[in-house]
């Protein structure tokens, strides 16, 4: 074998870095003919240790190559790298192919340094093609994506975003949002609230607040971020997406009021247009946990029927009747003066008044008030076998400091009062 390399540590040396960094070196004299190889290179090329020494280059590469690889030896081509597409046990494998004068006292001619970048070259491509997956994603998503520093600058955002904010481009808004927290947040609460959730969380999720657009309008977005970090570790600032979700508020704001109007009228009596017994149950227990809760055991109640309704029926008729159930329910509810009292039909011809924190005086005087506007309406009616007029009988019933006892004892109190009113009369007000 003809001397290459003066010194053959260093021979070996390169040798071997070749082989660790996954080359394989060839070595041609003037002739192109192989002199030296590495073991490496029968693997890269996928040669016997026979046909490795002492044979043109153009034998070790198929023919489809052969000829380039000639014009590169004969040429002045050496600045640069060649990639060749070669058939390797079957499989398409590309080589980078690196060629090198040597000249060293007689001898004259050719390393060669060859690399397998087959999955090199595969991976480059999935990064681009992944890299362009994630530019078409940014510059087409249907959702608003933004990077902001530290300082609350926007240093990037998409089309959508800039769209959503009124701007024209995303350039023109990277030039003008300066500070995202007093420019972008419609309110400042919302905005020291994400901020807080950023820093102390590193992220925020499903975040709604009310963002500015350049016109001075507002829109509602639903908005995720996450800090960035720079190489030691520590916030640069934060990335996210934001959604705008105005038509879905708005859709939620008219639910939620037809949701109100559906209560409200499933608590309405339907005939005269004041809380029905759905509405005075509900009522009723719901002021005995304020009562217990506040520690005023005082609550009075006023049971009360129209006298001989029935036989004003079969007077009158059903609709004169129903007429006068709702001048008789008009009448109680102008009797009833304060925002917590409560006046409701409790079925048929019996009306209820709830009054919370009213002792026994106070709720017989509502109860005389009540049967005295009735009375005075004139309402004839013939069925009644007491007056000429239509009127009322009341029963009042009180708890007061009576921690034991619950809304259907004060109910029974209020009934049973009622049943003496209407044993001793009627068209009077009793108390139980």
């Amino acid at each position: 074998m003809k001397k290459v390399l003066e010194n053959k540590e260093i021979y070996n040396s390169i040798i071997n870095l070749s082989v660790k960094a996954g080359f394989g070196l060839i070595v041609l004299d003037h002739k192109n003919i192989v002199v030296e190889r590495s073991k490496s290179i029968e693997g890269l090329l996928d040669i016997s240790n026979n046909r490795a020494i002492n044979v043109n280059i153009s034998d070790l590469i198929n023919n489809n190559n052969s000829k380039r690889v000639e014009e590169i030896l004969s040429g002045n081509e050496f600045e640069k790298s060649h990639i060749f597409s070669l058939f390797i046990k079957g499989e398409k494998r590309l080589l980078e192919f690196f060629f090198e004068r040597v000249s060293n006292g007689n001898f004259r001619g050719t390393s060669i340094l060859v690399k397998d970048i087959t999955t090199k070259t595969s991976m480059e491509k999935d990064l681009g093609t992944s890299i362009e997956m994630v530019q078409n994603t940014f510059g087409h998503a249907p959702i608003g994506i933004f990077h902001v520093d530290n300082s609350g600058k926007i240093i990037s955002a998409n089309p959508e975003l800039a769209w959503m904010l009124g701007y024209s481009s995303s350039e023109l808004l990277v030039r003008n949002i300066k500070h995202v927290a007093t420019q972008i947040f419609a309110d400042a609460d919302k905005a020291d609230e994400f901020f807080f959730t950023l820093f102390e969380a590193e992220e925020v999720n499903r975040f709604r607040s009310k963002l500015k657009r350049s016109d001075g309008s507002d829109f509602w977005a639903l908005s995720y971020a996450k800090a960035s970090k720079n190489n030691d570790g520590r916030i640069n600032g934060f990335y996210g997406f934001s959604i705008d979700i105005t038509h879905t508020v708005r859709t939620e704001e008219k639910l939620t009021k037809l949701n109100e109007e559906l209560k409200h009228i499933s608590m309405i009596d339907g005939l005269t247009q004041i809380p029905n017994r759905r509405r005075f149950d509900e009522y009723i227990y719901q002021e005995w946990k304020r009562m217990r809760r506040n520690k005023k055991k005082l609550i009075s109640m006023i049971l009360c029927d129209v006298d001989y309704f029935k036989f004003y029926n079969d007077t009158y008729g059903h609709q004169k009747g129903d007429d006068c159930l709702k001048i008789v329910a008009r009448a109680i509810k102008n009797c009833v003066k304060r925002p917590a009292d409560l006046a409701a039909r409790y079925g048929g011809e019996e009306f209820v008044i709830l009054l919370p924190e009213t002792d026994g005086e106070g709720a017989k005087h509502t109860a005389e008030t009540i049967r005295e506007a009735v009375k005075n309406l004139k309402i004839p009616n013939k069925g009644s076998k007491i007056d000429d007029y239509l009127t009322l009988s009341l029963g009042v019933g009180t708890i007061d400091d009576n921690i034991s006892m619950t809304p259907d004892d004060l109910i029974k109190i209020s009934d049973k009062a009622l049943y003496r009113a209407k044993e001793t009369g009627r068209n009077r007000v009793c108390e139980g």
